[in-house]
């Protein structure tokens, strides 16, 4: 991408109101009507002997492989946090290939896991996603959370009335835990008991040392990451609240928003369609992105963070995708229903706020962190990452679920949904076939979403409501709304 995104304009300044990629209705009708002379050559057919591509969304936008400009900023948008300092957020942002200057929608894309340092490139955070959705019409803006670490964190803590220090009798206790528990776990983890009275000494570091220690002696023993999970739950101190970032997420996704909003990054200016924001998070960034928009989430001592953009919020973006997004009990998500059989109108739970914007949740059988079919240990599965859809209030919520266990073998993985298989997640080779149909579905169901609710096209409508993502899966990927 050029430093001024609209040198590559071939002329004067566009004022479209739609991506001039984006297919019109009869387009996507004629597709399906045509789809099985354009298809039989590379897309297995049904019984009714029409191809299965042919019920995809959008099946050209699906299969693109156009290459796609991207450009960092790194150092545009600043927001001052909570604890009163600059924080700044670094993004990438990718414009439909060929693009003129023209309004554009938006997707904003969180990516999962914890903090990632600052130096990190924007732009290799949900690549895949990106670049997909930029085919697809979309001007998309990865984001990348950075650290927070020392005197800021500690600020946050204060003014969010967190508590700063652990008890230091309980720390040394649980330290001394969790000591023998490696040394229990494996022989190759011994070394860490010697670190115990050096982490105790370097107090101010405890949680992000535990949390590259248990990176480091993970593959050495299977109980090591279980053991650091656990300390880091039990230690209720400042240090612990931004593992995953439980407080500056969502306003790292606000501060995105309000940028384009009030046309912080020069350079975009006529390319923004600011009333037309969806976001997109996989993992943890489907808590980021669901928090920025009314999720709420409860820190070990009750204090819970606010959603930047509530219902009613005139900046708030209009529809929401969750890749993976997690169940309760995890990282600040509760329900007081979850463990009471027939209860089912709590109004105490994390997604009671979800009203009035429209979400889309994503999940599969192979959707945890185990790496194997179904459930892990600690009950990791895609039936737990079925709660949201099943909690948000109703009206413009989608489900997708990709059922393996109607296949012979396991297909779909956390990973998948996050990294479209772009690494290699399907190594198998049994698998590549059925991988990038998997891949295929994901792809058509969140750009028909997004069509539908950012866009108003009354084609996506109708194949959300439509049962061509079950035709074209063989009834491996299904969709459930309400």
């Amino acid at each position: 991408m050029n430093t001024d995104l609209r040198s590559d304009r071939p002329g004067g300044r566009a004022r479209s109101r739609r991506p001039a990629q984006l297919p019109a209705a009869a387009m996507a009708a004629a597709l399906l009507a045509a789809g099985a002379a354009v298809l039989a050559a590379s897309s297995p057919a049904n019984a009714i002997g029409i191809p299965n591509d042919a019920f995809l969304y959008r099946l050209g936008a699906v299969t693109s492989t156009a290459a796609v400009p991207v450009q960092n900023f790194t150092d545009r948008i600043t927001y001052t946090t909570a604890g009163g300092f600059s924080r700044t957020v670094s993004i990438a942002v990718r414009t439909p290939p060929g693009a003129a200057e023209t309004e554009l929608p938006v997707v904003i894309i969180a990516h999962g896991g914890g903090e990632q340092p600052n130096a990190r490139n924007p732009a290799t955070t949900l690549p895949e996603w990106g670049e997909a959705l930029a085919r697809a019409g979309y001007l998309t803006i990865n984001v990348l959370h950075g650290t927070n670490v020392g005197t800021d964190r500690t600020a946050l803590c204060n003014a969010i009335g967190y508590p700063v220090t652990p008890d230091p009798a309980a720390l040394s206790a649980t330290l001394q835990d969790l000591a023998a528990a490696l040394v229990q776990a494996s022989q190759s983890a011994g070394g860490v008991a010697i670190a115990v009275d050096e982490l105790i000494d370097a107090h101010p570091g405890l949680f992000d040392h535990l949390a590259d220690m248990g990176e480091e002696h993970d593959e050495e023993s299977p109980l090591v990451e279980q053991v650091m999970d656990i300390l880091l739950a039990r230690l209720q101190g400042c240090r612990s609240i931004n593992g995953l970032g439980l407080w500056d997420r969502p306003y790292d996704i606000a501060a995105v928003v309000d940028a384009l909003h009030d046309g912080v990054i020069t350079e975009l200016d006529g390319w923004i369609d600011t009333d037309r924001i969806a976001l997109l998070g996989h993992s943890n960034g489907t808590s980021s992105v669901l928090n920025a928009v009314g999720l709420q989430r409860a820190l070990p001592n009750g204090v819970k963070v606010p959603a930047p953009f509530p219902a009613g919020h005139e900046r708030r973006p209009l529809a929401a995708v969750a890749l993976s997004p997690m169940g309760v009990n995890t990282y600040g998500l509760f329900d007081t229903a979850a463990w009471a059989p027939g209860v089912t109108d709590s109004k105490e739970h994390s997604w009671m706020g979800l009203n009035d914007i429209a979400v889309m949740t994503l999940t599969g059988d192979g959707d945890n962190h185990c790496k194997t079919r179904y459930v892990c240990s600690d009950s990791d599965s895609g039936a737990k990452r079925m709660i949201p859809f099943h909690r948000m209030p109703g009206g413009n919520k989608y489900s997708v679920y990709l059922h393996d266990r109607l296949a012979e073998e396991i297909v779909s993985s956390h990973e998948l949904f996050g990294s479209l298989d772009a690494p290699g997640v399907c190594r198998s080779p049994s698998l590549a076939g059925l991988c990038a149909d998997e891949v295929k579905w994901l792809k058509s169901a969140v750009i028909a979403f997004l069509d539908a609710h950012v866009l108003s096209e009354q084609s996506a409508v109708n194949w959300l409501r439509s049962k061509n993502l079950s035709r074209a899966s063989g009834r491996l990927a299904r969709m459930k709304r309400k």
